[in-house]
């Protein structure tokens, strides 16, 4: 496969190299869950026109239109490079969640796994064996599994009331994968009512034997990579707490004091309007200290405005669908933090050390030396994943000891 990057947006997988527009790589599985939904709606279509259609309630049993069946939803969940240039994904249908494998040489499409019991969400795949590691989300949580490269020995190796997702495996064909655990919490019901901060997790498949890496109670951290080196890397966000449970008392004061807020509201938007094309206000109640505030945020506002316009004029027009406070960083050996990009939705990293990431709008990448790229541009990306050369090395395995020893 061509050097370049893999990215997942709106449930489909692209690959963009260098020099070259984006492809989509499609899935043959999918290709023919759509053809055997049309030749079934098809074959059935009589039911639906003609005289058959007095016995149906405007088709909605079958579908209606044959041609509905190419609008059934199937996407791509999770994405990893496996060996030899070969890709692995997950699909989701409305009924089954299946694991492939697309085999670079052949172009030809392998089914590894298939079920209706769970779904299949981020994968990892270890270099030196192809054995698999992947996030299998249930109704109670999310688990870590693992498999081999063939599609056999499925096996979940995290338990417990907590979502765990984000494998990757470490460097050097060791038996240890990292990822991202949080814990949930669930009412005297069973009732699920939050869920606590996202910390990074080492696991030792030979020993069982699970290593906090890293954890911060005032933020998520997701997403995690070891590099040969021995660094950490992850995004790290704000937590925004368990959800605020169910208050009578505030309920019925927000109910009472709708009409009022109501009321408020429009008269600020009035109030702006009238400001904006008289530079006077509707009303001139209150002292000066209130009608400076009012003009503070009129000024906040018109920034906001004028700040949104640069990026345009400037053709950074990739606007991030997450904020600036959602950090890439890199933990080092002496457990200190980097900051290395911000407004960070997805990354990949290289054994070279460059980065690959994106913010949902856009892909940049970032070399050692810092410099950064913009490679490509588009909508709702969810995922990237560099396909440069990354064959690990012998002195990788020397620092895997490193790193569970600094946590």
């Amino acid at each position: 496969m061509p050097t370049g990057v893999v990215y997942l947006s709106h449930g489909r997988l692209f690959l963009k190299t260098e020099g070259s527009p984006p492809t989509e790589i499609e899935s043959d599985f999918a290709q023919s869950i759509r053809q055997r939904a049309f030749e079934l709606n098809r074959r059935n279509a009589w039911k639906t026109q003609g005289r058959g259609a007095k016995f149906m309630s405007g088709g909605a049993l079958w579908g209606g239109d044959p041609d509905d069946a190419a609008g059934i939803r199937i996407v791509v969940t999770g994405c990893a490079r496996g060996s030899d240039g070969d890709l692995v994904y997950s699909l989701q249908s409305p009924e089954i969640s299946g694991l492939f494998r697309l085999n670079e040489s052949s172009k030809t499409e392998q089914r590894l796994l298939h079920t209706s019991d769970f779904k299949i969400g981020h994968i990892a795949v270890q270099e030196a064996t192809s054995r698999l590691a992947m996030s299998v989300q249930h109704r109670g949580g999310a688990t870590i599994a693992v498999m081999e490269g063939t599609g056999s020995g499925f096996a979940e190796v995290t338990q417990g009331e907590s979502a765990d997702e984000s494998p990757q495996w470490f460097p050097g064909g060791a038996n240890k994968i990292v990822f991202q655990s949080a814990g949930l919490a669930q009412d005297e019901r069973g009732r699920y009512v939050g869920r606590g901060p996202a910390t990074i997790q080492a696991l030792d498949l030979d020993s069982g034997t699970m290593t906090c890496l890293a954890e911060d109670s005032k933020f998520d951290l997701l997403g995690p990579q070891v590099s040969s080196d021995g660094s950490l890397y992850f995004i790290r966000r704000p937590y925004r707490g368990e959800r605020p449970r169910f208050n009578f008392l505030h309920l019925v004061e927000d109910i009472l004091l709708f009409p009022f807020r109501l009321i408020y509201a429009l008269f600020q938007y009035l109030n702006l309007l009238t400001m904006m094309y008289t530079g006077k206000p509707l009303a001139r109640s209150g002292n000066a200290q209130q009608r400076y505030a009012d003009m503070g945020r009129m000024v906040i506002w018109g920034n906001l405005i004028e700040a949104r316009k640069s990026l345009l004029k400037s053709g950074d027009d990739a606007i991030g669908l997450v904020p600036a406070s959602w950090e890439l960083c890199r933990q080092g050996n002496d457990n200190a933090t980097e900051v290395l990009a911000k407004g960070v939705l997805a990354f990949d990293l290289e054994s070279s050390g460059a980065l690959v990431y994106s913010n949902g709008a856009a892909i940049y990448r970032r070399e050692v030396d810092a410099k950064t790229s913009r490679l490509h541009k588009d909508s709702m990306i969810q995922l990237v994943i560099s396909i440069s050369d990354r064959v690990p090395t012998r002195a990788e395995s020397a620092n895997e000891a490193e790193i569970l020893a600094r946590s």
